[in-house]
């Protein structure tokens, strides 16, 4: 009674007492470590855990929380045993599945992580946080439309779980789903109006998408509720990038309207765009013209629109600039070098090679260490595990030496 209303060191002085008088209670010993438990008095919960499972050794539910006190002390593994031994004894229970996942995924062991969670969920398919951590295993994954569905299910069953339409809003995001970004960010304030983190993850996406003055604001009330923590010092760089980017478009704004003739300045808001903001529709926009207004010996442009080309995963596009950069400098290495790269994600290995062999001749840069790694994946690629194995060797004696 005691443990249930909040009274813990009075129910742990009864648990106590009745363990003076009968020694061999397995029952006491678990309520003990529950009410220990509650305290955050790991190391005792733990200690009267194991003693209840001396006495009593096939009890699922103590072993499922000694797993939860090893979980909340970081030992992993102890608390995976734990789980693991509470799912054997009781099979049908969800609640070891769910956790166990947590503890994988804390890990870094997704795989793990998901398969336990879509266990769990099989045992008790209405549970929302199960939903809402497997989708976090999803997106640390990259999986972004997997973690997007399982935080939409979260939701269905729990319309009011700010931190499911926080994390939602980070994988639309990841996909440059932007404004579906800040729809579901927004939603997660709606709900919990000082939830520093969706502040934080709108004002990235107002940046994302050049709208610096909202992107000021959402960093600036990020920080203004929670000024001390890693997300405070993230939300101050973001706030002070933001400040930076919204002042160079104007700059370049300005620029081409005063200049509209000028590649030179074409090609500068097409490199911020590229760079800074990764707009990489608006950098090939704007590297496109720079090159229609450019004299036809440049060859930096067509190499930057072929980085543009590529960010947007179009390899053959960026493979013809980059062949345009090439023939218009022959000497640049690294053209070279990033030409290979596109043939590479066309399944070119034969070509990319070649180019990686022009990169490294004696009168261009035969020290280039990102070419031989190229050249060792290429080679591996087609199966010449000598040519691989002799180029990775010297890529790994450069960087060391670098």
């Amino acid at each position: 009674v005691y443990g249930r209303k909040g009274e813990h060191d009075q129910a742990i002085a009864d648990y106590t007492k009745a363990l003076e008088l009968a020694p061999d209670d397995a029952a006491a010993y678990y309520n003990r470590g529950l009410v220990y438990g509650r305290k955050g008095e790991y190391d005792q919960a733990i200690a009267d855990y194991t003693k209840a499972l001396e006495l009593a050794p096939d009890d699922a539910a103590t072993y499922y929380n000694r797993g939860i006190a090893y979980s909340r002390k970081g030992e992993h593994d102890q608390a995976i045993a734990d789980y693991t031994k509470a799912l054997q004894l009781n099979p049908d229970d969800a609640m070891p599945y769910h956790n166990r996942g947590r503890v994988y995924g804390r890990k870094g062991e997704h795989d793990q992580a998901i398969a336990d969670y879509t266990k769990a969920l099989e045992l008790a398919p209405d549970d929302a946080v199960a939903y809402y951590n497997r989708g976090i295993a999803y997106s640390v994954k990259g999986e972004h439309d997997q973690a997007i569905a399982d935080y939409a299910k979260a939701l269905e069953l729990n319309p009011n779980f700010a931190a499911a339409y926080a994390l939602r809003g980070a994988a639309y995001a990841a996909k440059r789903v932007y404004d579906q970004a800040i729809a579901d960010s927004t939603k997660a304030l709606e709900l919990n109006p000082n939830f520093a983190a969706a502040y934080a993850l709108r004002g990235a996406v107002y940046a994302a998408k050049g709208e610096y003055d909202q992107a000021i604001a959402d960093y600036s009330k990020a920080l203004e509720l929670n000024p001390h923590d890693a997300l405070a010092t993230l939300a101050r760089q973001n706030l002070e990038t933001a400040t930076r980017l919204r002042n160079a478009a104007t700059e370049y704004d300005q620029a081409i309207q005063d200049n509209p003739q000028d590649p030179d300045v074409w090609h500068a808001r097409g490199l911020h765009h590229l760079d800074d903001r990764q707009n990489y529709d608006q950098a090939l926009a704007d590297l496109t013209q720079a090159l229609d207004l450019a004299p036809d010996d440049n060859h930096e442009i067509p190499y930057d629109r072929a980085r543009a080309h590529f960010a947007l995963g179009d390899y053959l596009a960026a493979d013809a600039d980059y062949t345009q950069a090439i023939n218009r400098n022959p000497n640049d290495h690294i053209a070279w070098c990033e030409r290979a790269r596109a043939q590479q994600r066309l399944g070119n290995h034969h070509n990319a090679i070649s180019d990686l062999d022009q990169a490294l001749d004696p009168t261009r840069n035969p020290n280039y260490a990102p070419a031989y790694q190229l050249r060792s994946i290429s080679h591996a690629a087609l199966g010449n595990r000598q040519q691989a194995q002799a180029d990775y060797e010297i890529w790994r004696t450069l960087e060391s030496t670098s």
